[in-house]
């Protein structure tokens, strides 16, 4: 039977929540990053995707690798949005599927 959990990490180390649900007999078959730090990531969002982000997010990721912020945006964020947001995911999509030949690359699996 499968079970999902919800499980926060404030600092991750390789394979950290694998080896910790392991640890009580639990069998990790699939994990998703549903954010980074406070900063939600799209559900829809494919694995090697991206989001373009605002200027509170960019700046809330400079404070933490202790960075000036940045007074304005190199890019419209909003304009056009679900336009580049589709266009984003088809590019991810056919990347990985090119790269993989339509199977997952970079050595990892569901199993482990």
């Amino acid at each position: 039977i499968n079970q999902w959990y919800n499980v926060t990490l404030t600092e991750g180390r390789n394979r950290e929540v694998r080896r910790l649900w392991e640890a009580v007999g639990v069998q990790v078959s699939r994990l998703i990053r549903v954010r980074y730090g406070d900063i939600p990531l799209p559900k829809g969002l494919p694995r090697g995707g991206w989001t373009e982000l605002d200027l509170a997010q960019t700046n809330y990721l400079r404070e933490l690798v202790e960075l000036p912020p940045e007074t304005s945006s190199k890019v419209a964020v909003e304009k056009d949005r679900r336009r580049m947001k589709a266009n984003q995911i088809r590019r991810a999509v056919k990347r990985h599927s090119q790269v993989s030949g339509g199977r997952r690359s970079g050595g990892r699996n569901n199993n482990g």
